[in-house]
């Protein structure tokens, strides 16, 4: 049921394009967090399962689509830590990964958008909306890399190795 549901908000949440042609997902703007919380959710209920978490990526990459949602998404409660969490349990699935990174690296720029837009203001007020908004701010970071299956392979084997130095210094 939860496969079905993210399958169906893939293309539901496809911004359409206004006159302009620029993409305004203004249908479903009221319901983007509702979507969102639900999506992360889902992935979170079904956190092992790499057809959901693909299914999720994609339905929060199709809203980050349009810029005012990624606010959205940023605002989102574990927005950012589920998609840490499928970047390291998909390493090899491209789609993930590049979903995940390109949705944290737009609600970062905004982050830092926003945070520009604040400290030009002078006002207290501004200053302290700021402030609040510092302890829901983070910095994308690299992953920690996924050893190889050789590297695996070596740490795990009971045999113990010698270098040719040690093998020498024994005799």
């Amino acid at each position: 049921v939860q496969f079905r549901g993210l399958f169906a908000l893939i293309n539901l949440v496809i911004p359409e394009r206004d006159s302009n042609n620029e993409r305004s997902g203004s249908s479903i703007y009221s319901h983007v967090y509702q979507i969102a919380r639900l999506t992360i959710l889902a992935m979170k209920n079904f956190h092992t399962n790499k057809s959901i978490l693909n299914r999720g990526c994609l339905v929060l990459r199709n809203l980050s689509l349009t810029p005012s949602f990624v606010k959205i998404l940023g605002r989102t409660p574990g927005c950012v830590d589920m998609l840490l969490h499928c970047r390291q349990i998909c390493p090899r699935d491209v789609l993930v990964q590049r979903s995940a990174r390109t949705i944290m690296v737009m609600i970062q720029r905004a982050t830092e958008n926003k945070e520009q837009l604040s400290t030009s203001s002078s006002s207290s007020s501004a200053r302290k909306k700021h402030a609040a908004h510092d302890r829901h701010s983070f910095t994308l970071t690299q992953p920690f890399p996924v050893p190889s299956r050789q590297a695996v392979d070596r740490s795990t084997s009971t045999t113990p190795t010698l270098s040719l130095g040690e093998s020498r210094q024994k005799r």
